[in-house]
Order: C-alpha cells, then structure tokens, then sequence
C-alpha cells in the first residue's frame, strides 16, 4: 500500500513539472528546485533487484536535462560553467576511491553525479539575474514549506510524512524520535533540519532586500524568517544555533546598514522570547554547560565529532593506498568500528554514526577525497567572498546573504554528516545563485582587482573575459 500511495505522489508532483518545464523552462526548474529542497528521501519509486532506486530527486533530474537538452543556449555547456574543473576532480577522487575499495557505487553516484548535475544544471539555465532570483524564491519557499511542517509536528506531534508513508521512519530512528521528542519533519534528522533552517534564514532576508515588490504584504517574508528561525530551535541542536549564529555575524560584518536594521528587529524578537519564554533562556544555558563537561551526554558528542578524526585516521593507515583512497564510498553505512575513546577513561565505544562530515570523507575517500572535498567548498567560498569584495555597495548585502548561508553549511560538515539530499540540493541552489548573481551583477559595476588586465567594466553573463575571470574560482 506504501509504495502504490508513493508511486501516486510522486507522479502527482512530477506531472505539473513536465507541464512547466515545457511551458517555461525557468518556471518549471523553479519548480524543481522547490521540490528538492523540500521532499523526503522516502518518495521514490522502487526498481527491482540491486537497481538504483529511481527517488524524487533523481526523476526531477532526468526530467530538467530532458527539457534543458531541447531549450539550452548551445554557447552554455557543462564544461565551461564554473567549478567543473573542480567538480571533475570531486568525482575523479570518489571514484578511483571506488574502484580501489569495494565501496557502494550508488552511494557515490548520490553525493558526486547527482550534486555536479544538480548544480551544473542550474549554472548553464540561470541567463539573467532575474533567472536567478526567481530560483532564490523557489529555494525559499522550500525551506518554508519544511518549516511549517516542523512547527505542525512540534504542536500536533504528528510528522506528516510518517503518517502519508508509515515505513518512512524504519531508516531514521522512529522509535528515538517518538521517546526525544525529535523534531526533523522531511529532513530524517533533528540536526539537518536545523541546519537547513540555520542556511535559509539568510535566504530570506537576500529576498526582503531584493523582492520588495514581489511581497504585496510586507508582513510575509518576516513570517517566513520567524517560522524558520522557529524551526531552527525546534531542532533541538547545538551545531545548527551556532551555525545560524555564525551566519548571523557574517551579516552584521559583510551586510551593510540595511541588513542590520532587519537583524535589530530579529533580536528584539528573540530578546522577547527569552522575556516571555525563560525555559528558552534556561535550555540554552543548560546545554552550554553540559557542553563543556565531557561526562555529560552532549560534552561527550561534542567530544566525539574530534575524535572521529581519529577513528577516520586509524581506520586508513592500514596501508599507502588506503591513505590516499580510503576505504571506499558508503563503507560506514555497512560496517562499524571497535574503538577506545580518548577521553572518559579509555571507554570502549562502537563507531556507528558519523556525525563530521568531513573526517567521514577522509574515512571512506582518503587524504585524496578530502582534499578535493576541501578544494571544491573552499573554492566556492573564496568565489562568493571575491564577489562579495569586488560588488558595489548595493549588491554588497546580497552576496553577504548568499555568503552566511554557504558558511553556515560548510561549518555543519564538521557536527553532522550530510546524508540528507534536500540539505545538499539547498546548498548547491545556493551556490548557483551566487554565481549567476556575481557573473550578471546588471547595471554594477564590477571592480577588478588592482593589477588585472581587466578594467572596471560593466559585467554581463555572456561578457567572456569576466566569465573566464570568474570562472577560475
């Protein structure tokens, strides 16, 4: 009965897809972008035998390179929009990781192929800025629409998608999240939640700032930016209120006047929730302290996220060529690890959860994968500070946006590891935006660094010389 009720929705949602897609091509990829920053792993529509399951967000991207291959502009191709070189080397890394181990090749074609695709896709159809904010929109009412169906379970304990697909919570942890009270509405996990929430909230101040006359109530995208918020606490994570915290100072540096006239009005509101709500206040001082006492539960995972370092090193140096590939995609999704933590007495611990992201690529891709891991992230990040530093006064604010919500996920790839696709399909929307943003900035003037062979010039997406600038981040 489940997987006939999963075969109907997800029809039910890739029908109007196909219809937008042919009608209007942004509008349709708006559409898609909705989808997969919102829609649980669990729609999908099962294949049989050892045949990769055909899930949502993979049938939302054979549809979008169907229509792109009829509606692309045969000037943009995959190879020539940015970070491929990068991506190349992403993927070279996960697979010669692949072909050395006997890692889980669907586990690689999910966080290498469908992320370049995803990305690549957006980066070659986003022709104007305006491309590029209707899909910033779309992004945001994804994590809005997340966000009202954790503030339902928060006050209904009902989770919508365990009730529609009731084997739904057989790979999240049911019977944890009924005992904790766990909050992660489509996301699988409390902690992605909160970090989708931690990244979206910057989205949506960008939007306040840049879509003023699309919100014929102002009100509106202040809801939006408490119920995300809301949803971020509702969390119930440390690492996903320090990395709204983060994205929330990167604000108030790098966003100008205006941004910090909307960030006076976000503290005055939660300074009046700390008023009216003490148990807030209470929560968070409780868990600072338990924090920073190792024998309390939360001191020991805060523990624990370093010493997966650790465990991931200890794990490879079994031999040169486990060091530079590791031990293969997915390989802590079908093994554990017997392991002596170094603190709490040398407790013996079995290592089951991988919750850094990052000490996991080093785990299962070696000093090879983690370098181009790091290479890929920190190459987005130096671009979208360059645009940043390079964008008039006017644009300063929105890149800073973008900015806050790239450094709030990739602070989360050290707390948690990111195996929930809409949080990763977030993070790439944001990282197309930003580069059809920094590459089509209109009318501003794009400054060059001192010592270019370029001059201040008013940059345009097709202006080849900015392109191939640009494109080298």
């Amino acid at each position: 009965m489940v997987g006939s009720l999963n075969i109907l929705i997800v029809l039910a949602l890739l029908v109007p897809l196909w219809v937008l897609l042919r009608r209007d091509f942004i509008k349709g990829l708006c559409y898609g972008v909705f989808l997969c920053v919102s829609m649980p792993t669990y729609l999908r529509i099962p294949l049989p035998g050892g045949l990769p399951q055909l899930t949502i967000y993979r049938l939302i991207l054979i549809s979008a390179l169907f229509f792109w291959f009829r509606y692309r502009d045969p000037a943009q191709r995959f190879s020539k929009a940015p970070l491929f070189g990068v991506f190349l080397f992403w993927a070279i890394a996960n697979l010669l990781s692949l072909f050395f181990t006997t890692g889980d090749f669907v586990v690689n074609l999910d966080f290498v192929v469908e992320a370049a695709v995803f990305f690549l896709l957006l980066m070659t159809s986003l022709r104007t800025r305006d491309d590029a904010m209707r899909i910033l929109r779309a992004a945001c009412l994804g994590v809005a629409f997340v966000a009202a169906l954790a503030f339902i379970e928060k006050y209904t304990r009902l989770n919508p998608v365990n009730y529609l697909l009731s084997d739904a919570g057989a790979d999240s942890g049911d019977e944890y999240k009924v005992a904790f009270g766990d909050i992660c509405a489509t996301y699988q996990h409390r902690i992605l939640l909160g970090t989708g929430m931690a990244m979206g909230w910057p989205l949506v101040v960008a939007l306040m700032l840049a879509s003023k006359d699309h919100f014929r109530r102002p009100v509106f995208p202040w809801l939006l930016l408490v119920l995300i918020l809301a949803a971020c606490y509702f969390g119930n994570s440390r690492g996903p209120w320090l990395a709204a915290a983060l994205a929330g100072a990167t604000l108030v540096l790098l966003g100008g006047a205006a941004i910090r006239r909307k960030l006076l009005i976000v503290l005055v509101l939660a300074l009046a929730v700390l008023v009216f709500r003490p148990g807030v206040y209470q929560m968070f001082v409780h868990d600072a302290e338990a924090t920073a006492d190792t024998d309390s539960f939360k001191g020991g995972t805060f523990r624990y996220r370093l010493e997966l370092w650790k465990v991931a090193w200890k794990q490879i140096s079994d031999s040169p060529l486990q060091i530079l590939f590791g031990r293969g995609p997915g390989c802590g999704t079908t093994t554990t690890v017997d392991w002596q933590l170094s603190y709490r007495g040398g407790q013996k611990f079995e290592i089951d959860s991988w919750d850094n992201h990052l000490a996991y690529d080093l785990y299962q891709s070696g000093l090879v994968g983690l370098a181009a891991s790091l290479t890929l992230y920190g190459s987005l990040l130096f671009a979208l500070f360059r645009f940043w530093r390079w964008a008039d006064s006017p644009a300063k604010p929105m890149v800073a946006c973008l900015l806050a919500s790239t450094l709030a996920y990739e602070f989360m790839l050290t707390n948690v590891l990111m195996f929930t696709k809409p949080v990763n399909f977030l993070f790439w929307t944001i990282a197309a935006i930003s580069y059809a943003i920094g590459r089509n900035p209109q009318s501003q003037k794009l400054k060059i660094p001192e010592g270019s062979h370029l001059v201040e010039t008013e940059a345009s997406f097709f202006e080849p010389q900015v392109s191939r600038l640009l494109r080298r981040s």
